[in-house]
């Protein structure tokens, strides 16, 4: 995996995870109003079981010998700013932004020891074509890289100190194309005209976040760099511990299928364990945990070379 190392200072104990995003990372939190994703998916996560930063968190509990709480307002179908244009997610998918609005309404401010995740912009790609008015939205794209950056500077300011930030993931990998019901010729140039913007995005990420790091040296700022570990899943997916990395568990999008009508009654088609995607978009919770073994490689990279 390709990573970019941006602070080292004082990995000391971590009191509390506290995590912004979307359903990657959604724990169970978008069920409790829209009532998706039921069954087979796990408690309301967009895959089989946990996610990323709940395996996360007994890793960190074993390392310092403490135990460390996890907040999370991460919800599915959420963009880093505004609301998702699909109407079943409109008035349910709050933005990172405004999941963050809603920590400060709470608490105020973040501790010096809290660990916090950042992660959004999938779906500011993955809606830039749907099937519903108005069809196209891809301004959303070009502002997912200034969103993110904004709110880092912004979590920073509320006292923050600890920071992982997710680039975007090649939402272009995920199975959900094959299915999408457009012409493949629209889907062909869609995805060239999605991985080039992705590119510059995270490209632009990464400048941004440099910036940020000289700007707030008291501050650890990290990018986790899901984009290219994916692709490395993709290209050598026995390398990962994955026999397929190209097909869905689960014909479903999150619990709806592509008119966005709610699923009843799914079937698990392939095994999740041996598999990188649990449904057209999400991957697995073997997966998950994938990505959370790479994260606290990321916080402790000497002991990853030991």
């Amino acid at each position: 995996m390709s990573k970019m190392k941006t602070n080292t200072e004082n990995q000391s104990s971590f009191n509390r995870i506290v995590v912004f995003g979307d359903s990657l990372q959604d724990n169970g939190n978008v069920i409790q109003t829209l009532g998706i994703p039921g069954k087979p998916y796990d408690g309301g996560r967009f895959c089989d079981g946990k996610v990323a930063c709940e395996y996360l968190l007994p890793m960190l509990e074993s390392k310092h010998s403490a135990q460390i709480k996890l907040e999370n307002y991460a919800i599915g179908g959420a963009y880093t700013f505004g609301k998702n244009p699909k109407s079943l997610l409109t008035d349910h998918s709050f933005s990172v932004s405004q999941q963050i609005d809603r920590f400060v309404a709470s608490q105020a401010r973040f501790n010096s020891d809290d660990l916090v995740f950042l992660n959004g912009g999938g779906n500011n790609f993955l809606f830039a074509l749907h099937n519903e008015y108005p069809y196209i939205n891809i301004g959303a794209i070009h502002q997912v890289a200034d969103d993110l950056l904004a709110l880092t500077d912004r979590i920073i300011k509320l006292g923050a100190k600890k920071i992982i930030v997710w680039n975007i993931p090649d939402i272009t990998i995920v199975p959900a194309y094959e299915v999408a019901g457009f012409p493949q010729w629209v889907i062909t140039l869609l995805k060239k005209y999605l991985k080039r913007h992705l590119s510059k995005q995270n490209k632009k990420l990464q400048a941004g976040v440099a910036y940020l790091t000289r700007k707030y040296p008291f501050a650890s700022i990290e990018i986790f760099d899901v984009y290219h570990l994916l692709q490395n899943v993709l290209d050598s997916p026995m390398g990962y511990g994955f026999e397929n990395a190209r097909n869905a568990c689960v014909e479903s999008f999150g619990g709806v299928d592509q008119k966005g009508n709610i699923q009843e009654n799914l079937e698990v088609n392939l095994d999740p364990q041996t598999h990188l995607f649990w449904d057209y978009v999400h991957p697995t919770t073997k997966a998950q945990k994938m990505l959370a073994e790479h994260i606290f490689q990321l916080l402790y990279p000497l002991e990853e070379k030991t």
